[in-house]
């Protein structure tokens, strides 16, 4: 049986515990706006302080939040944003709730922006050191923030903000493609792709616009009407027929006179021991290893014709002009006799395509003597075998298809002296300009232009007066111009 005492001391702990007061409820968190990159995998938190019971709300399939329930009086969340591939911003409201009454919600709102879209860039082609426009969204707003790539080649981001991009073209002609941008870790490409348009510089590598007979380097050099013009061996071989000498000169531009007495030459070509000259009916040769030699090498000196022997000798022109060495055959442009002919080293010579008299001029395509010419003054191969020549009085450049001949028209209004890279572009010099034929067969003007002159220059700025010649360096996208009375060497860079 209880006492008194008891009894006192029960209801005292009741008294005193009703007059506890409740602990008012508490909740608040450290942040209300979380921003986030549109990369994804970029995590950020924020304290949730609380003394009740809360739980997190209106989270998104692309936020994982954890946790998402009351861990402790303050708890540290998580919120992770997954990668957004669309250019369009999105958000979330995350509410945390706690339990009960008169407890305010409390909400944080994340924010992540859209992956970078390109949208257009201006203009659609342009050559190294130009500068191209990109518009879009969500680019970076510095320089640094951004790398802009043409067809996987780096450029120079010059100026930024979020929704344009200026980039200069970098040195490269494989920058034809579609472009990129890469801002954080997301990249937007373009949907159209960007044309690299190469440039054509003009400079003078040897000469000068006047004419004389002296060896030097560069615009110390003169020349006298320069013709014909090869590249062999990284040097450069120019004839002068009215001078009836050959020069060399080096990639620096040393002229110098290693042939003198060259019959009015007026073409060269080459092979891995000699030099051959088309002189006037006749084609000359030349041995390294024996320079001052001059051997009758086909239609000895004789009167013009039209005569295909296995005697060189017996062997009759009319008129050759430009040479190429093939295959370990010499092919001439015979122009007066308006076909190709074929010389073997022995000096032997058959027709390879048109047919000379009695058989007359024309423009006809077809298998080998079936075609015709009209005056086939310059003559060009590529790396496949396939021919390419400047047939004159039709004013078209023809394609001969290999083994057997077959001639083809690669375009029409235009000739002149011939050359062909490796990627099978064909030059042809006119009088005052150069035009670059694709092989489709598309033309366009590369430099020059309708007027005559003497000037450097980029493209049509420049000036030229009586192209007679071509050579190319494909390795290093150079083209020589055998610019004859302008009496100078000019060079042009492909970049």
């Amino acid at each position: 049986m209880k006492t008194k005492l008891q009894y006192l001391i029960v209801a005292a702990v009741i008294l005193m515990t009703g007059c506890r007061e409740t602990p008012t409820p508490v909740l608040s968190v450290t942040e209300t706006l979380l921003e986030f990159d549109a990369g994804g995998g970029e995590s950020q938190t924020f304290d949730v302080t609380s003394n009740v019971k809360w739980n997190i709300s209106g989270q998104e399939a692309w936020l994982p939040v954890t946790p998402v329930t009351y861990q402790d009086n303050v708890t540290k969340v998580t919120v992770t944003a997954r990668a957004n591939t669309n250019p369009e911003e999105r958000s979330c409201i995350l509410t945390i709730n706690a339990s009960g009454e008169n407890v305010v919600p409390q909400t944080v709102t994340i924010i992540q922006n859209g992956a970078p879209h390109i949208s257009s860039f201006s203009p659609a082609s342009a050559g190294f050191g130009s500068t191209v426009t990109i518009s879009g969204v969500n680019f970076g707003a510095t320089k640094e923030s951004n790398t802009v790539k043409f067809n996987g080649i780096a450029a120079t981001v010059t100026a930024a903000t979020s929704t344009q991009l200026k980039v200069t073209v970098p040195k490269d002609a494989d920058c034809t493609g579609n472009i990129t941008v890469q801002a954080g870790s997301l990249t937007a490409e373009s949907a159209t792709p960007f044309t690299y348009a190469l440039t054509y510089t003009v400079s003078t590598l040897a000469g000068t616009n006047e004419a004389g007979d002296v060896d030097g380097k560069g615009a110390a050099a003169r020349f006298g009407l320069p013709f014909g013009i090869k590249m062999y061996d990284n040097n450069l071989y120019v004839v002068e027929p009215w001078h009836s000498r050959m020069r060399m000169i080096t990639p620096d531009g040393e002229v110098t006179t290693p042939f003198s007495n060259t019959n009015m030459a007026s073409e060269v070509a080459f092979d891995g021991t000699s030099i051959y000259l088309s002189c006037l009916h006749s084609i000359v040769r030349i041995l390294f290893s024996d320079p001052g030699n001059f051997i009758a090498f086909s239609g000895g000196f004789g009167s013009p014709g039209y005569v295909n022997s296995n005697n060189s000798n017996d062997v009759r022109f009319n008129g050759p002009e430009s040479m190429v060495m093939f295959g370990g055959y010499l092919y001439i442009a015979d122009s007066r006799n308006h076909c190709i002919r074929r010389c073997s080293s022995s000096g032997a010579v058959t027709t390879f395509a048109g047919a000379g008299p009695p058989a007359e001029s024309g423009f006809t395509d077809g298998v080998a003597t079936s075609a015709r010419f009209n005056k086939p003054l310059s003559i060009a191969v590529d790396a496949s075998g396939y021919f390419y020549v400047s047939d004159d009085d039709n004013n078209a450049i023809r394609k001969i298809q290999p083994p057997l001949g077959i001639v083809s028209t690669l375009a029409t209004g235009i000739a002149g002296r011939l050359c062909v890279d490796s990627q099978g572009n064909v030059y042809v010099g006119t009088d005052k300009n150069i035009h670059k034929i694709s092989p489709s067969g598309a033309t366009e003007v590369i430099a020059g232009s309708t007027e005559t002159g003497y000037a450097e220059g980029v493209g049509t700025n420049a000036r030229f007066t009586g192209i007679s010649g071509l050579a190319i360096n494909s390795t290093d996208n150079i083209l020589y111009v055998s610019d004859c009375l302008n009496c100078c060497i000019r060079k042009i860079m492909i970049e």
